[in-house]
């Protein structure tokens, strides 16, 4: 629901004014929004909410008045809307998407808040080399071209990946000078 934290749905509570059409065992459609969304998670275990069972977080709806002194609407009559202030979704942080092979992704790359010049030259590797085709990859937003051209390894990687190229030709020497020793090609 937030930062890539997921929550199953458990259950939810219809509003008694809806009208509730089960489609199949497990599957509804309900015409109005309702009254609460029961969900749970590894990070609600703990809670206790009275009169539900250990690990429950209710969701409740939110009413939103929308008149013309509410600027963020543009209507000509005042309305009110109740809903969730949620929406279904899959998303996931690149840190959680190592490791994982995706067959379409949805990819905003920009830079990151706290460095806002350059752009993460490991995160956006990852997020590109999670999707198995290019058919499946989606750009949210255009990339400027200085982010492409800023991609870079930090010096302290870099640095590493030297060392290690360096320690893997010393080992082929050494291999190779061990071997002429014992009569080996």
């Amino acid at each position: 629901m937030v930062n890539g934290a997921e929550y199953t749905v458990k259950a939810f509570i219809p509003n008694p004014d809806s009208v509730v059409y089960m489609v199949e065992p497990g599957i509804f459609i309900v015409s109005g929004p309702p009254e609460v969304i029961l969900v749970s998670s590894p990070t609600t275990q703990d809670l206790q909410f009275e009169g539900l069972e250990k690990g429950l977080l209710p969701l409740f709806p939110s009413k939103v008045y929308a008149s013309k002194e509410n600027k963020s609407f543009v209507r000509t009559r005042p309305f009110d809307r109740e809903g969730f202030t949620l929406t279904p979704t899959f998303a996931i942080t690149e840190f959680k998407a190592q490791g994982q092979t995706l067959l379409e992704a949805y990819l905003s790359i920009t830079p990151r808040s706290y460095n806002r010049k350059f752009a993460d030259f490991m995160a956006t590797y990852v997020q590109l080399s999670r999707v198995v085709s290019l058919q499946g990859l989606q750009l949210l937003s255009p990339i400027d071209k200085e982010h492409w051209t800023t991609l870079r390894l930090p010096h302290r990687m870099q640095g590493g990946i030297d060392r290690l190229v360096k320690l893997d030709e010393q080992v082929v020497n050494d291999y190779n000078n061990k071997a002429s020793v014992f009569g080996h090609p």
